[in-house]
């Protein structure tokens, strides 16, 4: 079957099609591109919980506190897959761990002491 000229792919986790992953991908791209902050790490548990229920938010228009949200497969295996992108893509990009953690007087030396061998 086609549709606008493009064949319908079967999704590779739950075969369907569309599947729900390609009809709410980009909010949830979105959102998890806005949880990205330098001052709060967001842990992965957190990061999926909050993804999931704006999944089932989308999907069913309500978000009752009592529900415990159930992903389809091919859900649940994208948002691990974005996560886990934007984990590798956040380390590479960042200083490394020790320049990040280091205190404000330890970078403030270690700049004079690059400022010092540059003279």
């Amino acid at each position: 079957m086609e549709c606008s000229g493009n064949p319908i792919q079967l999704c590779r986790y739950c075969g369907d099609a569309p599947c729900e992953w390609q009809q709410y991908s980009k909010d949830i791209i979105g959102s998890r591109l806005r949880m990205l902050s330098p001052h709060k790490r967001r842990d992965s548990r957190r990061t999926k919980r909050a993804l999931s229920q704006l999944y089932y938010y989308l999907k069913h228009g309500s978000f009752p506190k009592t529900t415990k949200v159930a992903l389809p497969l091919c859900m649940e295996k994208q948002i691990v897959n974005l996560n886990n992108t934007i984990r590798r893509v956040c380390a590479a990009a960042s200083p490394d761990v020790a320049a990040h953690n280091a205190s404000s007087a330890e970078r403030t030396e270690s700049e004079d002491d690059v400022s010092a061998s540059r003279k």
